[in-house]
């Protein structure tokens, strides 16, 4: 009994110590509902028009998107050779963006700007 008492002690003591003391602590994780729940609506949708419109023009969208319903057209690569590139709409481009691309990467902003 005096033998597994100490060996008891010193697991005990081994799992707080180890758990406490060299545990990496913990992020605390906010749950994206309530924190949408939390932010306040534009007064009007005219502001958010606005703010689509700004990044638009800013990322240079409408090089490819002439007047933002392009379905198709033609692109220059990089030497300026004209090269049919079909040019995705972007009524509803949140339910379908990023897509693959016809090569099978996903492309994104940033690859489609450097094309």
């Amino acid at each position: 009994m005096l033998r597994v008492l100490p060996m008891a002690l010193a697991v005990l003591a081994f799992a707080g110590w180890s758990s406490a003391a060299w545990a990496a602590p913990q992020r605390k994780t906010i749950h994206m509902g309530p924190y949408f729940q939390t932010l306040k609506a534009d007064e009007s949708i005219d502001k958010s028009i606005d703010r689509g419109k700004a990044l638009f023009n800013n990322l240079g969208c409408g090089g490819c998107h002439p007047r933002g319903g392009t379905i198709g057209g033609v692109q220059r690569n990089v030497a300026g050779d004209v090269v049919p590139i079909p040019v995705p709409d972007l009524r509803g481009a949140a339910l379908h963006y990023p897509r693959l691309s016809m090569t099978g990467f996903a492309a994104n902003i940033g690859i489609m700007n450097d094309l």
